[in-house]
C-alpha cells in the first residue's frame, strides 16, 4: 500500500463519519478507537437524549449514526439489533475515552482540527473533496456545515489520539533484565534454513554433489531447488508432503549443527558438501539466512516488548474507565425496535 492510498483509506473511513458519524481511528490490538459521535441524517427525534454516561449525554441521533456507520464499514453484514449494541458500546466506549482526556487537561483546538482536516484533504487529492461534496448534498448540508461536522469530528478523534499518547508515555520502559529474559525465552533472532541430504559413503556423496553442480550450472535457480528437493525426497528416503527442509533459529554459531555453520559462510542459493567428525558427510543447499547483530536483536526485542506493553496498560486503561462509569439507560425513549435490542443493557 502506498502512502496515498493509505490517506486516501483514512481519510474515506473519516469522510464516511460526516455521513455515518465515523471519526479518525486509533488501533491499539486491533481494535476501532474512533469517535463515532455525529449526526449524520436526519433522525426523527434525534436530539433526544437516550442514555448518559458520567451524566453526559448520548443521543438518539449518536446512536443511529454510530448504528450506520457500523453497518456501513463492516466487512459483512451486521443485523440491526447487533448493530445497535455495538454502537451503544462504542458511544460509551468514546465518551469515557473523551472524559478521561479531558480530566487530564488534555485538549485540541479548533484551528488544530481545521489544520488537520486541510492536511488529510491535501494529502488524499480530489478524491476524498469529491466525497465530502456528494455526503454534503445528500445529507442537504451547506458547504460550511458539513466543514464544521467535520472539525468537530476531528477534535474528538485527536484528542482520543492524544490521550493514548499520553498512556504511551506512562508505559514503563523495559528493562535490561527483562530484555534478556525476552530473549532467553523467544527464538534466537538468526535463522538459516537449509536442504541437507546425508550419506554414509564419500564416494556416493562426491558422485551426487557433481551431478548436482552441473545441474545447477545448467538450470535456473528456482528449477534447480526444484531439482534438489527431489534429490533430497528420493536420496533421504522422504514421504511425499514431507518437508526437506531444516530452519534454525540461533543466537551464536556454536548453537548450530556442523554443517549449518559450515552452510552460513555460503550465499542464500549455493552449495555445499561437508564431511561430519563420524564420517559421514552432507550436501547441503542453502535457501535463505537470516544474521543480526546482538544490537540489533535487543533493540529489537526492546522494541516488542514495549509495544506489547503499551497494548496492555491502555486496554487496562480503556477496560477501567468503562467498569467505573454510571451509564443510565433510558429505554423509555427508544423506538421499539432499538428497545428491545437494548433490553439486556
Amino acid at each position: 500500500m502506498t502512502r496515498k492510498q493509505a490517506v486516501v483509506g483514512l481519510a474515506g473511513a473519516i469522510a464516511v463519519v460526516l455521513l455515518i458519524a465515523a471519526s479518525p481511528l486509533v488501533r491499539v490490538q486491533g481494535r476501532s478507537l474512533g469517535s463515532l459521535i455525529g449526526a449524520a441524517s436526519r433522525v426523527k427525534g434525534g436530539d433526544t437524549v437516550i442514555a448518559t454516561v458520567n451524566g453526559e449525554g448520548i443521543t438518539l441521533s449518536q446512536l443511529e449514526t454510530t448504528r450506520a456507520g457500523l453497518q456501513a464499514t463492516s466487512g459483512s453484514q451486521i443485523d440491526d439489533p447487533t448493530a445497535y449494541r455495538q454502537a451503544m458500546d462504542y458511544t460509551i466506549h468514546n465518551k469515557v475515552l473523551l472524559q478521561e482526556a479531558r480530566r487530564r487537561g488534555l485538549s485540541v483546538g479548533e484551528q488544530e482540527a481545521r489544520d488537520y482536516l486541510a492536511k488529510v484533504k491535501a494529502e488524499a487529492g480530489s478524491e476524498v473533496a469529491r466525497f465530502l461534496q456528494d455526503q454534503a448534498k445528500a445529507a442537504g448540508w451547506s458547504d460550511r456545515e458539513l466543514e464544521e461536522r467535520a472539525v468537530a469530528v476531528y477534535r474528538e478523534g485527536l484528542l482520543i489520539g492524544k490521550l493514548y499518547e499520553a498512556l504511551r508515555e506512562e508505559t514503563p520502559r523495559p528493562t535490561q533484565e527483562d530484555i534478556d529474559l525476552y530473549l532467553a525465552r523467544s527464538p534466537g533472532p538468526n535463522a538459516i534454513v537449509v536442504i541437507p541430504i546425508a550419506f554414509d559413503d564419500a564416494a556416493a556423496a562426491g558422485a551426487t554433489y557433481a551431478e548436482l553442480e552441473q545441474l545447477a550450472t545448467d538450470q535456473a535457480e528456482d528449477e534447480f531447488v526444484t531439482t534438489f528437493v527431489g534429490y533430497a525426497r528420493g536420496l533421504g528416503k522422504r514421504e511425499p508432503g514431507e518437508f526437506v527442509h531444516e530452519k534454525f533459529h540461533f543466537f551464536t554459531e556454536d548453537e548450530l549443527p556442523d554443517y549449518a555453520r559450515d552452510a552460513l559462510a555460503k550465499a542464500e542459493g549455493a552449495m555445499g558438501l561437508f564431511e561430519r567428525p563420524d564420517g559421514t558427510w552432507i550436501i547441503y543447499l542453502v535457501l535463505k539466512t537470516v544474521t543480526t547483530s546482538v544490537e540489533e536483536a535487543r533493540a529489537a526485542a526492546e522494541s516488542e516488548l514495549f509495544e506489547e506493553r503499551y497494548a496492555a496498560y491502555a486496554l487496562q486503561v480503556e477496560e477501567q474507565l468503562k467498569r467505573q462509569a454510571k451509564v443510565e439507560v433510558f429505554n423509555d425513549r427508544l423506538p421499539a425496535d432499538v428497545a428491545a435490542a437494548l433490553a439486556d443493557w
